[in-house]
């Protein structure tokens, strides 16, 4: 990459001046991972024009937490309880899904997919071979949400 569009890209992100962010590039031998561990170090990271400094992955999601993402937090606490709301929102979700199984197309039982992961993974080795007789025998899976 250009160093000017290094230096750019830099002080767009950190809250910088242009000239502060090329005097760091060159510093860091126009290493911009390392330009920004040096502000970092410096204590001038995280000044960006947004207030906080983002990937960009999943900006959009936002937990049922009063709407709020982990990155909003303020406090560690504040972090815990977006973190731990948004766990149980995940936990709601995959709570939703569940294994059924058919022989002859009637169907015998139905488990959480939870459950089933745990029995299949959980049993040392046996769940996978029951798993395929059982479909030799007939049997048949499906995933469905309720």
């Amino acid at each position: 990459m250009d160093p000017h569009k290094m230096a750019q890209k830099l002080a767009e992100k950190c809250g910088i001046s242009y000239d502060e962010a090329m005097s760091v590039l060159r510093d860091a031998d126009y290493d911009i991972f390392e330009a920004m561990l040096i502000l970092e170090r410096q204590g001038r990271l995280g000044g960006s024009s947004h207030g906080r400094y983002s990937t960009g992955i999943m900006d959009n999601y936002v937990s049922a937490s009063d709407g709020k993402s982990a990155a909003d937090a303020e406090t560690m606490g504040e972090f815990l309880r977006i973190a731990w709301d948004s766990l149980k929102d995940v936990m709601r979700s995959v709570l939703s899904y569940y294994l059924i199984i058919f022989r002859d197309n009637r169907e015998i039982a139905s488990l959480p997919i939870i459950l089933a992961a745990v029995i299949l993974f959980g049993t040392m080795g046996i769940g996978p071979v029951v798993l395929i007789i059982s479909l030799v025998k007939g049997f048949s899976y499906s995933i469905r949400k309720k």
